[in-house]
């Protein structure tokens, strides 16, 4: 009879508690499921902070080199992999002076890393001192442009490589995304026309130290 009671007991609480040793443990495995997605949670909530706290210092770095940077100092390196170039970029685009040690960049326009939409300008030589730029004119849609400077790694895809006047005003007008203009005259050997190459940024890549 006390068997038979027994049983009779676990059945009910069977039916009223739905088992109620199986329903502990799956309240034990739903704790845990909601404990790890609060994690998840977190530290997702953490990368998107230091992302952003990243971000915030590149700009302050881009717009502290910009302003501070001596005219002919060199601040990055450029590299383009379709035409073998390999070289630094210096602040300022004077003719006589910055322009002799390499590629320079615009003052009048930021530096990448810089808050906002912008056309980053960087000016070369075709035929005098480096002739970094002597082979602009043959870069093709997609190919990767590459500047690196002491806070940040940008790298860009051609979009299109332009012939304009030299009278045009338009280089570097914003286009509402991130994007690189490099400019040279053009034909190589005289300063008619200008060739721009555009490229649209596809990554950035905070870091420290020299380009």
């Amino acid at each position: 009879m006390v068997l038979g009671v027994l049983v009779l007991l676990e059945g009910a609480l069977t039916v009223l508690w739905k088992e109620p040793f199986s329903a502990l443990l799956g309240s034990s495995k739903s704790e845990e499921a909601h404990g790890e997605e609060l994690e998840q949670t977190k530290r997702a909530a953490q990368a998107a902070r230091e992302r952003r706290e990243a971000i915030d210092h590149q700009h302050r770095r881009a717009l502290s080199l910009n302003r501070k940077a001596p005219a002919g100092e060199a601040i990055g390196r450029l590299r383009i992999p379709k035409i073998d170039l390999n070289t630094r970029v210096v602040q300022g685009t004077r003719e006589d002076s910055d322009l002799t040690k390499g590629p320079g960049h615009y003052v009048q326009t930021p530096l990448p890393g810089t808050k906002g939409d912008w056309t980053v300008g960087v000016a070369g030589h075709r035929t005098t001192y480096g002739a970094e730029f002597r082979r602009l004119d043959r870069l093709d849609k997609g190919d990767t442009i590459t500047l690196t400077l002491p806070y940040g790694r940008f790298t860009y895809a051609v979009e299109r490589v332009r012939i304009v006047d030299d009278s045009y005003q338009k280089a570097f007008v914003p286009k509402g995304y991130d994007r690189i203009g490099l400019t040279a005259c053009h034909p190589p050997g005289s300063a008619a026309q200008r060739v721009i190459a555009y490229g649209k940024l596809t990554k950035e890549e905070p870091r420290e130290g020299r380009p």
